[in-house]
């Protein structure tokens, strides 16, 4: 473990939704970590410092508990590197008005990439479980079969190690508030953006 300072899933119609467990009044939690069954830890999180409090708050909200039911849950109480529970996980990957929107994204892009990781270590035979487990709470228009059968494939094809992009390209973009509401926006260089992802997506 190392310590850092820092300055300062489910809709109702279709699927997973990574902004269910705010507490900042965007879509309600409902102890959604525990509908997820993510029961494994994801290991190598690093938590900073200025994310603790942050952290902690929207984990009760994870756990489903009221704050005199809170003996159970396992806070972060350092920053450095952690194995985090689900619950744990899922709050991180919702935390928000911290920073910025793109380190959010940071955030559950390294929680997810965790996620494949974790399965690029698991038996095939246990895929099948795995898949049953999350179907009971997401609908697909694709056939059990089918899912297994692309699951298998990805598990041959996948090396696991993630390419990731930002977007746009912090270079070429800025951002701000306007007009009297102080709506934000982002402005950004979109021929240039559209070369680096091009280049991302299509070079070797």
């Amino acid at each position: 473990m190392h310590y850092v300072k820092a300055k300062g899933i489910l809709s109702a119609k279709n699927g997973m939704n990574l902004y269910r467990g705010c507490l900042h009044g965007c879509i309600y939690c409902d102890s959604r970590s525990k509908c997820y069954r993510i029961e494994h830890d994801f290991e190598d999180i690093e938590v900073k410092e200025k994310e603790i409090n942050h952290l902690n708050e929207v984990i009760k909200a994870c756990y489903g508990v009221t704050h005199d039911e809170d003996k159970d849950i396992e806070y972060i109480t350092s920053s450095g590197n952690h194995n985090l529970n689900g619950y744990q996980a899922l709050a991180y990957a919702r935390i928000r008005k911290l920073d910025t929107i793109y380190k959010r994204d940071e955030r559950q892009r390294m929680i997810l990439t965790n996620i494949a990781h974790k399965l690029s270590d698991v038996s095939i035979s246990k895929y099948p479980q795995i898949a049953k487990s999350i179907l009971r709470y997401v609908k697909v228009n694709i056939a059990f079969n089918k899912i297994i059968d692309l699951a298998f494939t990805a598990h041959e094809l996948a090396s696991y190690d993630i390419s990731q992009l930002e977007f746009p390209i912090s270079e070429y973009r800025e951002e701000g508030r306007i007009g009297e509401n102080g709506t934000y926006v982002v402005k950004w260089n979109k021929n240039k953006n559209i070369e680096l992802l091009h280049q991302f997506i299509y070079s070797n």
